[in-house]
């Protein structure tokens, strides 16, 4: 794995934290993405980007495509927004 790959974005735990209180299982990966996220009956890789800077990897884009070629999610989060959208949620007062 390169030093890269080991990196972590810093919007992760904040993001990461949402994803829990919500009710995701949140299972950490090394590669081709950041995390396995369980919702709702089912196993959806997700990558975690530090906002519109973040960029996929030659690796990631590949494995998205393939995934979304097959019809297979794969979520990409850089924002709560994001995050809420893919786990069809909202935040309440």
């Amino acid at each position: 794995m390169t030093r890269r790959a080991c990196r972590r974005d810093r919007n992760e735990p904040e993001l990461v934290r949402l994803a829990r209180q919500i009710g995701a299982v949140m299972w950490p990966l090394a590669e081709p993405v950041d995390f396995l996220v369980g919702w709702r009956g089912k196993w959806v890789p997700t990558e975690i980007k530090n906002g519109e800077a973040g960029k996929l990897t030659p690796q990631q884009i590949l494995f998205s495509g393939e995934a979304r070629a097959r019809e297979l999610p794969v979520w990409i989060w850089r924002t709560p927004e994001d995050v809420l959208r893919d786990l069809q949620a909202r935040l309440t007062a």
